[in-house]
């Protein structure tokens, strides 16, 4: 086996953009074992009780139109940089105060001090991104990124870029709403944020993505591998403001998961996108379940698509304090029917009784501590953190998630997890973890695997003594379980923000499609 790991990042003002590579261990075996089986919970525990799903519902067909290629857009003329919020926060059902956190408690998956001794290897490549004086808008930037055979795509609030694999800027930064331009329609006047750019690893195609005013979704899918050239343009309107939408890759459609009133999940045609064929969407809907709905769809790395026929899945963790029950993940199922969309399906939850957590800040905005301030950031604590990856080893496929939790005394953790399944049997939790390996705060992290099973996460930390940093640390699938190796830091931070608590919604990682071993992040 190879186990080389890369990492690599890119600098913004925003954030930093890295590659690692782990070194080679010829010795090294993928780990087998496992945890907690799945099951069921109770009905009476599970806070989708009492309601009703709705669909499936079909859009009308969206027929595409035709970007100029994005390396001859004209790239974001410099704007004075803008100190105000892109798309306040929500408010949720649940307000702050709602509930309280035992003052003694302790997250019981904090591993002990020596369960993995081993260090992180250090970037082999970082270089800088967008910053928020040359394509960014304001705050939060929403960083992410995806990586290909060839290029490296970043996106911010409300722009784009595009790198070679040296950190060389080939395209950009561009508004994203001038893939639209010319078009008509709202997404080519409107960039109202929440970008998510994914490369189809099955299809060697690019997905770039944002929301816009009257609930639209703007889709652009690259006519070939090369994400510099022309795009085929959807604009699809949603049945409510898709708030904090992620999007999916999956071997027969694109999946989608947004912050909406009631749970919704959405299927776009991918056949047809990637054909630039009129296009349907088909979504459902489960109401009364408040807000804590976010559904976010699984994502595809590697070559190897799901067995034939699989749905597509989709996660959120539950709060047993806060819904009752015990603490848990809880699945679902998607599987659409372009073909005859009344034969679509959408099943679950089910629930995964994982090891017990605690949420942040009783769900303040403001939580994260910094020096010198008395300003603090959003954890996030309610949502899953961007990606929900998945891959297919043949013999068992793989999901890994990430959430931001209360180590104690609202010292934010990385909760961190990968289920297996083998052979098509049940999903369970193969191992689970919080990554907090001293006092500072840790959240907003996204990570992923290898072709060889080696995970790398990356994050944010901060604390009093610590400036908003990026940090990200590594595991070998021959490593114990339930742990990570010491962390390095990719980008140590120079000062505190002050005036807004909107640090970032949401980072990348991801791998690299030419070795499946190099990881880059972005954040």
């Amino acid at each position: 086996m190879k186990y080389a790991w890369k990492i690599l990042g890119s600098l913004m003002l925003f954030g930093l953009l890295g590659v690692f590579l782990l070194p080679p261990d010829e010795a090294a075996m993928m780990a087998t074992g496992g945890r907690s089986p799945a099951g069921i919970l109770p009905p009476a525990a599970s806070p989708n009780n009492a309601t009703e799903d709705a669909g499936p519902f079909v859009s009308q067909p969206v027929t595409p139109a035709i970007s100029p290629a994005v390396r001859d857009l004209p790239n974001v003329p410099l704007e004075p940089v803008l100190d105000r919020e892109i798309n306040p926060r929500l408010s949720l059902d649940y307000l702050p105060g709602s509930f309280s956190v035992d003052p003694n408690w302790r997250d019981p998956a904090v591993p002990a001090a020596d369960g993995n001794l081993l260090n992180t290897p250090a970037p082999i490549l970082s270089f800088a991104g967008m910053s928020l004086a040359n394509g960014g808008l304001g705050t939060p930037p929403d960083t992410n990124g995806d990586v290909g055979p060839n290029h490296y795509v970043q996106m911010v609030n409300v722009s784009f870029a595009i790198y070679d694999k040296s950190g060389n800027l080939l395209s950009g930064p561009h508004a994203i709403k001038q893939l639209w331009a010319g078009q008509g329609g709202i997404c080519s006047i409107n960039s109202a944020g929440d970008p998510v750019v994914v490369y189809d690893s099955l299809a060697n195609r690019w997905l770039l993505s944002q929301f816009a005013n009257n609930n639209s979704i703007c889709l652009a899918i690259s006519q070939t591998s090369d994400p510099t050239g022309a795009y085929y343009l959807y604009e699809f309107t949603n049945n409510a403001f898709p708030d904090y939408f992620k999007l999916g890759v999956w071997s027969n459609a694109y999946f989608m998961g947004a912050n909406q009133s009631g749970q919704n999940v959405h299927a776009y045609d991918k056949q047809a996108m990637l054909n630039g064929q009129p296009a349907t969407a088909i979504h459902f809907s489960k109401s009364g379940v408040g807000r804590h709905t976010f559904l976010l769809p699984a994502d595809v790395d590697g070559g190897t698509p799901p067995p034939t026929g699989s749905p597509g899945y989709f996660y959120r963790f539950i709060d047993g304090d806060l819904f009752g029950g015990v603490d848990r993940l809880e699945l679902f199922a998607f599987q659409p029917d372009f073909a005859n969309p009344g034969n679509s399906t959408f099943t679950g939850p089910v629930s995964l009784p994982s090891q017990a957590f605690a949420s942040l800040c009783n769900f303040s905005f403001s939580c994260i501590r910094q020096p010198n301030t008395n300003q603090r950031l959003d954890s996030i604590t309610e949502w899953p953190m961007w990606r929900f990856a998945y891959r297919n080893f043949g013999t068992h496929e793989v999901l890994l998630g990430n959430h931001a939790v209360n180590v104690g005394n609202d010292q934010a953790g990385v909760r961190w997890f990968e289920l297996r399944r083998a052979n098509g049997g049940s999903w369970s939790i193969y191992q689970e973890s919080t990554h907090a390996p001293d006092a500072h705060s840790r959240w907003m992290a996204s990570m992923a695997m290898d072709g060889d099973g080696n995970i790398a996460i990356g994050y944010n930390a901060s604390s009093t003594s610590l400036f908003p940093s990026l940090r990200y640390a590594t595991r070998l699938a021959t490593d114990p379980l339930n742990t990570l190796q010491t962390e390095a830091t990719l980008q140590a931070g120079g000062g505190s923000q002050t005036g807004l608590n909107r640090w970032g919604d949401y980072s990348a990682v991801s791998v690299d499609p030419s070795d499946d071993c190099t990881f880059w992040f972005t954040g």
